[in-house]
């Protein structure tokens, strides 16, 4: 949910800023957060949650 509202506020302003190649802004985004952040939003939220100090393991569904 927090990443579709980050990617409908890029394409607001994508749009805004460079009209005509606002889908290759859009397309870079994609890229990059799939190479960068393959566990999304969530996933970095709870990476710096860790690294601040919360050291407690993420709770694993059991199998």
């Amino acid at each position: 949910m927090i990443g579709a509202l980050l990617v409908n506020y890029a394409k607001t302003v994508f749009t805004g800023v460079m009209p005509d190649a606002w889908l290759f802004a859009l397309g870079a985004m994609f890229v990059l957060v799939t190479v960068f952040l393959p566990k999304g939003v969530a996933g970095l939220f709870r990476y710096l949650k860790r690294k601040q100090g919360d050291d407690h393991p993420p709770k694993e569904a059991a199998a």
